[in-house]
């Protein structure tokens, strides 16, 4: 998360320090300390003060928690539908040999497709 050291960053702009901050926005300085520290985050009404003080949106104080988390869940996304890819293709696959030995024609291989054919589209959605 990114919050922190957005409002470090914003702070020193305006060349600020922790204590004229905290009184500012009726802080402690430690509460200032632990948001530029990451160790807390601001709730939502001192989110809401700080960017009205900094003079910014509120979608910029937080946009590198927002860039952050879209990357996660990219990456969670992209893991996921890999894993599914592999898992459909492994039993297109695997199911190739069982239904050419035990069906009639080439009309069995119309399971393996169904695998293959969600296979590929879990590989398009990466």
């Amino acid at each position: 998360m990114d919050v922190g050291n957005q409002i470090r960053i914003y702070r020193k702009e305006r060349q600020l320090s922790q204590m004229a901050l905290a009184e500012k926005i009726d802080v402690s300085t430690q509460t200032i300390s632990n948001w530029e520290n990451e160790r807390t985050y601001p709730d939502l009404y001192h989110l809401i003060v700080l960017s009205s003080l900094f003079n910014v949106s509120l979608d910029q104080l937080v946009k590198g928690d927002v860039v952050e988390m879209k990357n996660i869940i990219d990456h969670y996304n992209m893991d996921r539908y890999g894993k599914l890819m592999l898992v459909f293709m492994l039993i297109a696959v695997i199911s190739v040999g069982p239904v050419l030995k035990f069906s009639d024609g080439w009309y069995g291989l119309f399971i393996p497709f169904i695998f293959w054919a969600f296979s590929m589209y879990y590989a398009i959605k990466i």
